[in-house]
């Protein structure tokens, strides 16, 4: 152990899966009195430990000493992180914490892990929070894998993409968890900064169970305000998405993958996305493109952009269709929107979109081009596979066939106490109590002498 880490607060000396069999032995009126203060002991505080340095050695030092419910701070400074692929490693429920955006500063090196491999790995449903993380200006890497188990948090983190090359992400999960109030910023197309699959101890039960809209099995992406290029997310094979109230400045797409390009060759099980905001007023970019799965859309507002609906598999021959394209005689094509758990029945879980505004008017879906399959097919759309009003229904507010659908609380429990209202983006998101509202003075009265 390090001797310079410093503990702020005592430490309970058992844990409190040891409780019972220490009661069960408490026999005579003097053990009775032991076991008291043993319980009395476990319901104290959690410590808070002070990392020396913010060296990922030192910080690993003391995260070895730490114990479930703890604190671990890293202070203030620059250090770089992720050489030769090694890692920091959240392997017990706790919180890493640094001094706060551009105070603790993170760059990782070129040689940091990549994909899947994060540079600090959460096993449990830790949190991650108060730190500028910087990508190297050689290959990207992974700044955070989320793995395991679900509960995870990311929040307050401020992370800039300086690559030169894409070899991973902002934030890779296998697992559900809330990611928010983050500021991040990547620096090509090509950068997915979050990257989602589905729970990996079992990759296809999100296939095959009931879905969870509405609910809190899922990925939470909320409150965060993305910058340049890049994905915000690629909701990838098995998912289950949640994105809402963010704010979106540069030209990027929310993704939602179908079974074509994935790997494991599934696609995303359902997103949820409403009330986010697009700022970008350029042409020829996407803002949102949903491939495959169930979902409800609303609320949203873009000031520019793109919004499909479509099917890769007939667009193009993929390897996960046997390399043949799929036409409208293979509907319903695998995990296609608009079809549900397995085994896959037509139209079961129709996609639902309603009052998404682009510069002040209805956002209109736009059609991508099936030309590549025509010489299998013949000639036929997207909407022939795809088809409004029966896999996908587009209204002015929500409908009736919904009607029992509720977003799930907003602002996320973990975050704490907060409202998020009507308006689009962080605009409509609020974290806190609101002031109390003073009383109102009385009136009429008049002193008596």
């Amino acid at each position: 152990m390090n001797p310079h880490i410093s503990i702020d607060t005592q430490r309970p000396f058992e844990r409190a899966s040891h409780l019972a069999s220490h009661t069960r032995t408490c026999l005579a009126t003097f053990l009775l009195l032991a076991c008291s203060l043993l319980t009395i002991t476990e319901r104290a505080a959690a410590a808070t430990l002070s990392a020396p340095s913010c060296s990922a050695f030192d910080v690993n030092e003391t995260i070895a000493i730490a114990k479930t419910g703890d604190t671990v701070l890293v202070p203030a400074g620059t250090c770089t992180w992720g050489a030769g692929g090694n890692y920091v490693s959240l392997d017990k429920v706790i919180t890493l914490q640094g001094a706060g955006r551009g105070v603790t500063i993170i760059e990782m090196a070129s040689t940091a892990g990549s994909w899947t491999n994060g540079t600090i790995r959460l096993y449990w449903p830790g949190t991650v929070r108060g730190f500028t993380i910087k990508t190297s200006t050689g290959a990207s890497g992974t700044a955070i894998g989320a793995y395991w188990t679900d509960g995870f948090r990311v929040t307050d983190i401020e992370y800039i993409d300086r690559s030169s090359s894409n070899s991973g992400y902002f934030l890779y999960t296998d697992v559900y968890g809330v990611v928010d109030n983050n500021s991040i910023t990547g620096n090509r197309g090509d950068m997915e900064m979050i990257f989602a699959r589905g729970p990996a101890n079992d990759p296809i039960k999100s296939w095959q169970t009931p879905h969870s809209m509405g609910g809190a099995a899922n990925l939470f992406v909320e409150n965060n305000e993305f910058f340049g290029l890049g994905y915000v997310i690629d909701c990838n094979a098995n998912s289950r998405c949640v994105l809402r109230y963010n704010t979106i400045h540069g030209p990027s797409k929310i993704d939602g993958h179908g079974k074509a390009s994935n790997s494991p060759g599934r696609g995303v099980r359902h997103m949820e996305i409403y009330n986010n905001r697009w700022t970008n007023t350029g042409a020829y970019w996407t803002a949102i493109e949903l491939r495959g799965g169930g979902g409800r859309v609303f609320n949203n507002v873009a000031s520019g952009g793109w919004f499909y609906l479509t099917e890769y598999g007939a667009m193009a021959a993929w390897p996960n269709f046997g390399s043949v394209c799929q036409c409208p005689a293979n509907y319903p094509i695998d995990d296609q929107i608009g079809v549900g758990s397995d085994p896959k029945t037509a139209a079961a879980e129709p996609m639902y979109l309603w009052n998404n505004i682009k510069n002040g008017s209805a956002w209109t879906l736009d059609l991508a081009s099936t030309s590549n399959c025509t010489a299998t097919c013949g000639t036929f759309a997207i909407t022939d596979i795809v088809k409004p009003g029966r896999d996908y229904f587009v209204s002015a507010s929500k409908p009736a066939a919904i009607s029992g659908y509720q977003p799930y609380t907003c602002p996320h429990p973990v975050v704490g106490p907060g409202s998020c209202g009507a308006a689009a983006g962080r605009d409509g998101y609020t974290v806190g109590l609101p002031a109390p509202t003073p009383p109102t003075p009385p009136t009429g009265l008049r002193v008596v002498p």
